[in-house]
């Protein structure tokens, strides 16, 4: 029983890793793509 739950709590950190991991790249591309909409926008105003 007690194998069974160490399993577990190990596969749940490597699929909290992954998560935190994706997430970070999902942040990166979010931030780059709004600083350039925001910089198109300005563009489209002038």
């Amino acid at each position: 029983m007690l194998k069974k739950v160490d399993i577990i709590i190990q596969d749940l950190k490597y699929a909290f890793r992954i998560v935190s991991f994706l997430l970070k790249i999902l942040k990166n591309i979010y931030s780059k793509t709004k600083k350039s909409d925001i910089i198109n926008l300005v563009k489209i105003k002038k």
